[in-house]
């Protein structure tokens, strides 16, 4: 269901201000640079950690959604839009 123009769960201050995940690990890596090893191997012996960290450096690999094997292809898609027709 959509936000109506007055709905009480709108949140109009946005989110709220704090510190964001890279800059608490940067602040702590700072703190206790003698732990880096630690957490390096958390994510690298971690399967789903290790994945996880890889797609955020380097973003989710491109995936090809087209129709065979020619990335290249393109295809022409009509779309007619109805209005006020019954269907049996």
């Amino acid at each position: 269901m959509p936000f109506t123009k007055d709905d009480p769960n709108i949140n109009r201050k946005g989110r709220p201000p704090g510190v964001s995940f890279t800059t608490a690990i940067k602040q702590y890596l700072k703190e206790h640079p003698d732990k880096f090893n630690e957490i390096m191997s958390y994510y690298i012996d971690n399967k789903k950690m290790r994945d996880l960290l890889w797609k955020m450096i380097d973003g989710q690999p491109k995936q090809n959604v087209g129709f065979g094997d020619d990335e290249d292809s393109s295809y022409e898609v009509d779309i007619k839009i109805r209005k006020n027709e019954k269907t049996d």
